[in-house]
């Protein structure tokens, strides 16, 4: 049997800010909301199989169900639309022909069944902005507003973060940002009636259209797995970002669902099967991103290489099977929408957890930051928690919230150190290069003096300092001007000659602090005493 929804791998750690879910209870349609009552919102997005192109006529449920789904689910709202650029009425309600046309279903008939049956006294919407044969990518297929209406020619899913400075067309990202404009009037007008608007979910049901070579103007690409996951790891991060200060709780924290293409489509392939492990790349590494398998909805007959039957082309999935694709999102949504504690524990530091589910009792994450910083401030659902917490750990009480902790931290100061010395005199080397030190931090130093030249003096910021078992000095950075001084004193060196314009004080032309005189100044008199006897 196979696992509709799996999350592979373990969770990521991401900045985000947070807020909070909740649950309410239901009004009847087109009446204004009670102040307190929840709206849970589930978006679905992508190309033709989360448009819907399944055909009604393919159905081979009872009449009794097929009724139901005629008549529709009162406490499902609907708004979006498929391929036609006309947006429902508000106050729709999820039932048949809101596919590609009223003779298709799409996914949101599955979504509605089985939200409705576990929240028969919750209100839901359903909102929907897909195309047919629309990519990920940066493709350029539309010239005209008039030939955005049809199918495939409405512009792309490009995220903002990857659009270039030279995009393809003005239609790039159209899609996307269609989608996050369509959200936003909805969840305001919804609010203004006094619902609190939860989004609860994301379903992505898109990849088809990479898995051929993607035109990008003169030339064509094949999208490798590496480029597709790093596509829609962008558009996942992006829309989360779009649609955080949109709702009423952390809409970040809500599952986002990938529907994989399915094995069949279009009879397989080396294409297929790379989007399909990008798919999966992307639920691994990015927090609460899950993927709904598709291989048990047959499209194209692998016996007979011809659409299976209820498919009526070799693209989208019969009617049955789109209706249970819709049905296994759904319980993906409601599995993943738990009581939880997610951190993020960002760059600087880490925490004891990355994700928890609630069991009843509190949970306590504890965090370390990295050396030389603190932490600044926690956020639990965007509330400032820093002073519940006792040293470096914090207690979620137990609770039926979501509960998203974000922490901040602050960086311990910087300050510089001076070396106050005569290069001429000795070679000193600091146990860190560093040019910027922390408060409190700790380094030795080491004097080596040249020939002729022994340490006199040794001081920190003008306290004298005394060398170690290994001939070091021990220094402690403060917030002071941090300035390491060395003098030195002169000493007798056989034969040693002075350097260019050297006195017999040594010293103090050299700017090596001295009250010892070379031991070579006796030699030089009595050589210049035996010149100007030669002379005479």
């Amino acid at each position: 049997m196979k696992k509709l929804c799996k999350k592979i791998g373990a969770f990521a750690i991401v900045a985000a800010s947070a807020l909070t879910f909740a649950f309410g209870g239901v009004s009847a349609p087109n009446a204004k909301a009670a102040e307190s009552e929840i709206l849970d919102v589930y978006l679905i997005a992508g190309q033709s199989n989360a448009v819907g192109l399944s055909r009604w006529s393919s159905l081979t449920c009872s009449e009794e169900k097929k009724t139901e789904y005629t008549e529709g689910y009162s406490n499902v709202l609907y708004r979006g639309h498929g391929d036609s650029i006309n947006v429902t009425a508000y106050d729709t309600t999820v039932k048949s022909g809101l596919g590609s046309d009223k003779n298709c279903i799409g996914t949101e008939l599955g979504i509605a069944e089985t939200i409705s049956a576990n929240n028969p006294d919750k209100k839901s919407l359903v909102i929907k902005r897909a195309v047919g044969g629309s990519y990920l990518h940066d493709e350029k297929r539309v010239s005209t507003e008039a030939a955005r209406v049809t199918a495939g020619n409405a512009g792309n899913w490009c995220p903002p973060s990857m659009r270039s400075d030279t995009p393809l067309s003005e239609y790039t990202g159209a899609l996307y940002d269609e989608l996050v404009e369509l959200v936003e009037e909805t969840v305001a007008h919804y609010q203004s009636e006094g619902y609190t608007v939860h989004l609860k979910g994301t379903f992505w049901m898109q990849g088809e259209a990479e898995t051929d070579p993607v035109n990008v103007g003169e030339s064509s690409v094949t999208v490798t797995a590496e480029g597709y996951a790093e596509l829609l790891t962008a558009l996942i991060g992006d829309l989360r970002g779009d649609l955080e200060p949109v709702f009423d709780n952390y809409a970040p924290a809500a599952p986002f669902v990938v529907g994989k293409i399915a094995p069949t489509f279009n009879g397989g392939g080396a294409g297929v099967e790379r989007i399909r492990s990008a798919q999966d790349s992307v639920a691994a590494n990015v927090s609460r991103v899950y993927t709904v398998e598709t291989e048990d909805y047959i499209i194209v007959d692998p016996s007979t290489n011809l659409p299976a039957t209820g498919c009526h082309d070799r693209y989208h999935f019969c009617g049955d099977d789109i209706i249970s694709l819709g049905k296994d999102v759904a319980n993906c949504f409601l599995e993943n929408n738990t009581a939880a504690v997610e951190v993020f524990a960002g760059k600087n530091g880490r925490a004891d957890i990355t994700y928890a589910e609630f069991n009843g009792k509190p949970i306590t994450v504890t965090f370390t930051p990295n050396e030389h910083f603190s932490i600044k401030k926690l956020t639990a659902n965007g509330v400032d928690v820093t002073a519940q917490m006792v040293g470096n750990t914090y207690t979620v009480e137990a609770t039926d919230e979501f509960v998203s902790l974000k922490v901040e931290y602050s960086e311990a100061a910087k300050y510089t150190m001076s070396l106050d010395y005569n290069r001429d005199c000795a070679y000193v080397q600091k146990s860190k290069g560093s040019y910027f030190y922390y408060a409190g931090e700790r380094l030795t130093v080491k004097v080596s003096p040249k020939a002729g030249y022994k340490v006199k003096d040794v001081s920190f910021d003008g306290e004298t300092l005394t060398a170690n078992q290994d001939g070091e000095y021990e220094i402690t950075i403060t917030s002071g001007e941090n300035k390491f001084s060395v003098s030195f004193d002169e000493v007798a060196v056989e034969d040693k000659k002075p350097s260019s314009g050297s006195s017999s004080s040594g010293a103090s032309g050299s700017g090596c602090k001295s009250s010892v005189f070379y031991g070579g100044g006796a030699v030089l008199i009595g050589l210049a005493a035996a010149l100007i006897k030669r002379k005479k």
